[in-house]
């Protein structure tokens, strides 16, 4: 778990660098998504896609944070 810590630590002050850093959002995500944080990994996916909508991995990572939280409204929404 220390390790996600770190992880999350770095991914924060990436984004207070460069707030539209996509792929620290999309990273950050994953790492929320890891400790079940399902609506902080949601907002972390849905701001990587808004800041690049054509990029399939955040794409298919909320579609798995969906499933994983029981949101089966958004899944069938990101389909």
């Amino acid at each position: 778990m220390g390790d996600l810590q770190r992880a999350l630590s770095d991914y924060n002050q990436a984004l207070k660098i460069r707030p539209r850093f996509f792929h620290a959002h999309g990273g950050r995500g994953n790492v929320l998504f890891a400790r079940k944080q399902y609506p902080e990994a949601i907002a972390d996916f849905d701001q990587a896609i808004s800041i690049r909508p054509n990029d399939f991995r955040n794409c298919s990572n909320r579609v798995a944070v969906r499933v994983s939280s029981g949101d089966l409204e958004g899944f069938i929404e990101d389909f």
